[in-house]
């Protein structure tokens, strides 16, 4: 009975999850315009024009993990929306990781209560019409699976649990470039077990299973990039640093400015450009600008209402001084901190709710841990009529307090849908397929099956008083 209901209860989790998804996929459901760009690319490679925006040239910015799994979608005859849809719904799957790893540490009772959080966090249902996550949700995915595979090759010794974290690691940078980071993580977690375990054979052999899975997952790609703009490093990566810099001199052209030098350095890779002398210029401004940014990205949970994090972020502490002196506690917080890796790249540039919503399974682990040690404390000094809903009463009340807000955010959330309406009023009257459109979003031309051209972003007026400020004469 008890192995039974070890199966029935993560079903019942990946369900839910599951299931609180399907609102927000069809309730005033309109694709985002980051998402929009991935499902051309994806429509792209299932008609056989290869990894290309516009059908000609090769892209380089957005990364191709999501569009090759939405392209099989499209190659089964899925519409336009179709593929967007899935991605929200089977985010859902990220229940499934956290649950086992969460076992592995706390025991059942701890890791079904993390699951049942983790697939109602209004943060995590609504991360699309919210935030207007696309890649996140694969991304998260596939890092909570390399997580939970790489502790279990360090647990068990068996290579075969490091070349799954390497495939899982794998993608996740496919699909995000930041993914990189955990070739690090991994590696570094496996040379450690090397003087850990007394057989170093082993661990030697798990090093190269984990490296070699990861790299034949991001080689390929990687020679693509080599191919299209002469070097392997992320061109997202490099728009986003611009980005920073442009935001850090306070100069509303910057942005055109440095990313021309930016784009003249790509088509002549040999040559760095100019682009680099502006980063390093303004080195520390940009340095003033990430750590500003750092401050107000620990802020955004408890600014924003998706989160909720008023009602769980304070528990964790909790957990940490509860698990102090248990053996391993030190090597686990460890080992989710450096999980978190990642997030230390992109305050330069942004503070963006959606880089945090792969994440946040870690602080709902955390804050049940410590949700069920304050359950017992109060069941058992304060509250003991309610003896019978003991490691239930707050989490349960949490849990319900998610439900709500994810069924009311999906109404409350405003949905751009004028964005599609006009996209598809062009497909009905036949203006501009095939086209070129320009938008500063990308989603009519998407629902208009158009190709994409993008209006400048500089604040005109505020570029013309910088002029201004700066001697400059205007000519009419």
């Amino acid at each position: 009975m008890a192995s039974r209901r070890l199966f029935i209860f993560p079903i019942f989790l990946v369900s839910l999850a599951l299931a609180a998804r399907i609102l927000p996929a069809t309730v005033h459901f309109v694709v985002g315009t980051d998402e929009a760009a991935y499902l051309t690319l994806a429509q792209n490679l299932a008609a056989g024009r290869g990894f290309t925006l516009d059908g000609v040239r090769p892209h380089t910015e957005f990364d191709p993990g999501y569009p090759l799994a939405a392209s099989l979608v499209y190659r089964l005859g899925g519409g336009l929306e179709l593929p967007a849809q899935i991605n929200l719904v089977f985010g859902g799957l990220i229940v499934v990781p956290v649950y086992l790893l969460a076992r592995e540490w706390y025991g059942e009772h701890t890791a079904l209560r993390a699951a049942l959080l983790t697939a109602l966090l209004p943060a995590l249902v609504l991360g699309v019409p919210n935030f207007g996550a696309s890649s996140e949700q694969l991304y998260g995915a596939c890092v909570w699976w390399g997580l939970f595979a790489l502790w279990r090759g360090l647990e068990t010794t068996n290579p075969g649990w490091f070349g799954l974290a390497g495939l899982a690691f794998g993608w996740a940078h496919l699909t995000r470039w930041e993914g990189a980071v955990y070739l690090f993580v991994g590696a570094g977690w496996a040379g450690w077990s090397l003087w850990r375990w007394p057989n170093r054979g082993r661990a030697v052999v798990g090093l190269i299973a984990f490296s070699l899975s990861f790299a034949i997952i991001a080689v390929p790609y990687g020679l693509h990039l080599q191919r299209a703009q002469g070097t392997w490093f992320s061109s997202k990566g490099t728009t986003q640093q611009i980005q920073g810099e442009a935001v850090a001199t306070d100069d509303p052209l910057a942005w055109e400015r440095t990313y021309d030098a930016y784009e003249q350095a790509r088509d002549k890779p040999s040559v760095p450009g100019e682009w680099a002398a502006h980063l390093w210029a303004n080195r520390e401004a940009e340095l003033r600008l990430y750590l500003r940014n750092w401050w107000k990205q620990i802020l955004l949970p408890f600014r924003s209402f998706s989160f909720l994090a008023w009602l769980w972020v304070p528990f964790i502490p909790i957990a940490w001084v509860k698990r102090r002196r248990e053996p391993g506690a030190a090597r686990r917080l460890t080992y989710l901190l450096t999980a978190l890796a990642p997030l230390a790249l992109f305050p330069v540039a942004f503070v963006d709710p959606r880089y945090l919503l792969p994440f946040l399974p870690v602080g709902l682990m955390w804050a049940v841990d410590s949700l069920l040690a304050v359950d017992d404390w109060l069941t058992a000094n304060y509250l003991r009529r309610l003896a019978a809903f003991k490691g239930h009463a707050l989490i349960g009340l949490l849990a319900l307090a998610f439900c709500m807000a994810d069924v009311t955010g999906t109404f409350l959330v405003p949905a751009p849908l004028e964005y599609k309406a006009l996209g598809e009023w062009m497909t009905t009257h036949h203006v501009g397929q095939g086209e070129g459109v320009m938008a500063r979003k990308r989603q009519v031309p998407f629902y208009a099956h158009a190709r994409w051209e993008g209006l400048p972003l500089a604040n005109t007026e505020g570029m013309l008083d910088y002029a201004a400020s700066h001697r400059a004469v205007r000519r009419d």
